[in-house]
């Protein structure tokens, strides 16, 4: 192993006062040494970046015979739907809380998220999307939170 000493000084090429420079050299010793009775070494450069994975399984086909997912997931969950949903600046109240208006994305098809006044905790009772409301009452419950 080689050791290097080095004088170090200020950017402004003043010299480093001596009891820096000896916890400098105290320390360069101690990296020197760790390195050289097999410590732990420098932290080497990134790996390439690998290869993209495969394309996922097609969705299965919904009720309505449409076509599956793009592939990607057969799994539509509440965090797809408010992800992939647009508010129509709809709301109408109910008994049971507010129901809100949207428009699912995907298909262009008209949804309806109801948000209970009723909570458990800090988060609403319920807070789930339906295919169906009446202006009273919603039906068809597609995913809930």
């Amino acid at each position: 192993m080689t050791y290097i000493k080095t004088k170090w000084s200020t950017s402004l090429n003043q010299p480093v006062r001596a009891d820096l420079l000896n916890k400098i050299e105290a320390e360069l010793e101690v990296i020197s040494n760790a390195a050289y009775t097999g410590g732990v070494g420098l932290k080497g450069d990134k790996g390439d970046r690998g290869a993209p994975g495969g394309k996922g399984f097609p969705g299965a086909n919904g009720s309505d015979g449409s076509d599956g997912l793009d592939g990607d997931s057969a799994v539509i969950d509440w965090s797809h739907y408010i992800g992939n949903s647009k508010y129509q600046n709809t709301t109408t109240v109910i008994a049971t809380g507010d129901v809100l208006e949207y428009t699912y994305e995907p298909t262009t098809t008209t949804v309806y998220r109801h948000i209970t006044t009723a909570v458990t905790g800090l988060y609403p009772t319920e807070d789930a999307f339906y295919s169906g409301f009446n202006g009273v009452s919603l039906s068809n419950l597609i995913v809930g939170r």
